[in-house]
């Protein structure tokens, strides 16, 4: 047997972690690290909501998938406060990836703007 990863969310919700999050999360990887290999592992991320954290593992599951089609459709329906939290949930998480593509995707939405049009409230949100 080997180790079973699931992640509870700050909202208590427990999600089993999808092998490419744990691949590509070093935050994860650490904090496995102190665990030995036949136990079932229950990490508390509580600054990432049910509802993130599910993204995260959708987006990571598109990613070794190598679908540019599906991660281009992931962002693109997503509203800036919802990136944003995306971007602090990789950054927190560790996953160079997803944070990349947060800052394409912010930046390319921000390209689409005019100055004015930009609300500069838009980007404060809750820092971990």
């Amino acid at each position: 047997m080997s180790k079973v990863v699931r992640l509870r969310s700050s909202n208590n919700e427990v999600f089993e972690a999808a092998e490419c999050m744990i691949a590509m999360s070093k935050t994860i990887q650490t904090m496995l690290n102190r665990f030995q290999d036949d136990q079932v592992v229950i990490l508390p991320l509580e600054q990432v909501d049910s509802k993130t954290l599910a993204m995260v593992r959708e987006w990571c599951e598109n990613h070794v998938t190598k679908s540019t089609l599906k991660q281009y459709q992931f962002v693109e329906g997503l509203d800036i406060d919802v990136l944003l939290h995306l971007l602090i949930t990789a950054n927190y998480l560790d996953i160079k990836e997803l944070g990349n593509h947060m800052r394409e995707a912010i930046a390319e939405r921000a390209q689409r703007k005019a100055l004015e049009e930009i609300d500069p409230r838009s980007f404060h949100t809750a820092v971990f």
